[in-house]
């Protein structure tokens, strides 16, 4: 261990400095951020097709289980959206 009195150290016992911590920090921002662009269309996706169920010719054929756990899936991708 150092006597660098401006090192910080992190949970797994390494020494960083202010500024490569936030060097870090941002990285794991961009990383957390990429993810979220790659995610959010496929989410969208999957709502839209969700949408489009109820109008199809064999909804009126559906039961209720059915129509509950459709509703279900759609409010669970509804807050995944909106999250």
């Amino acid at each position: 261990m150092s006597d660098d009195p401006y090192a910080r150290r992190t949970i797994d016992g390494r020494e960083e400095t202010d500024e490569e911590l936030g060097e870090r920090l941002n990285r794991e921002v961009s990383e957390l951020l990429e993810g979220l662009r790659v995610t959010l269309p496929g989410v969208q996706v999957l709502f839209a097709f969700l949408l489009i169920v109820p109008f199809s010719q064999t909804w009126g054929q559906t039961t209720e289980f059915q129509r509950t756990s459709y509703f279900v899936t759609l409010l669970v991708t509804l807050a995944a959206s909106a999250f």
